[in-house]
């Protein structure tokens, strides 16, 4: 799988940092909107809308860039955006049609930003999805150029405040996983949990296992 470096602009300085040394740390500033054709529920009616958003926060890219020193899979670095976009609903920021929505959103920042995270493979997901998925990752790779517009960008920001907030929430989120790990098999689901002990230190690991004893306990009561 080829390496990618993370290519993103920040919209704004962060606080305590001049705008010279942001553009310094992220050069390729010409990048600077986020779009996704996303076919999750339409907006209105049978209107699909192509999404246009502020490009992920610092500390998003930061955390994905560590996540990439460490070994982490593209899935891993891609969670850091997804966990922005959720976190930006429960704040209030925007809403989501569904946790579908909200993940969808945040795999297409990442895959803007430069996570080598391929798009679902044929017969995974729909074609628009597909074809959405591999317009961003070419986007995040370099491989094409984007267009700004900013009138779509708008209505598109206009709609999603105007979604509920609370497909965020730690319930729709839980009965999201469990309803992706279901169509996933044991095998599967075990393999994953194997490696995702690989790249935990003792500290992480100390405390999901302090985690899983503490819910043991909890479904026993």
């Amino acid at each position: 799988m080829t390496s990618a470096k993370f290519s993103v602009a920040s919209s704004e300085p962060a606080r305590g940092v001049s705008g010279q040394s942001v553009r310094d740390h992220f050069p390729r500033s010409d990048v600077s909107v986020l779009r996704e054709r996303l076919l999750a529920e339409p907006f209105r009616g049978a209107m699909h809308h192509q999404l246009e958003s502020i490009m992920p926060e610092r500390r998003t890219v930061q955390k994905a860039r560590r996540d990439k020193r460490a070994g982490k899979s593209p899935t891993t670095q891609a969670g850091e955006f997804v966990h922005e976009e959720i976190r930006k609903v429960r704040r209030g920021q925007h809403g989501a049609r569904s946790p579908q929505q909200a993940i969808a959103i945040g795999l297409s920042k990442a895959r803007r930003a430069g996570v080598p995270l391929r798009p679902p493979a044929k017969g995974k997901a729909k074609a628009r999805t597909r074809r959405s998925a591999e317009y961003a990752y070419e986007a995040g790779q370099g491989k094409r150029k984007t267009r700004r517009r900013p009138r779509v960008s708008r209505a598109v920001s206009q709609t999603l405040k105007r979604e509920p907030r609370g497909t965020a929430s730690r319930a729709a989120l839980s009965k999201q996983a469990r309803s992706a790990a279901s169509r996933r098999s044991a095998s599967a689901r075990s393999a994953a949990a194997r490696k995702a002990v690989k790249t935990k230190g003792p500290a992480q690991r100390s405390a999901a296992a302090k985690k899983a004893a503490r819910t043991r306990t909890r479904r026993r009561r």
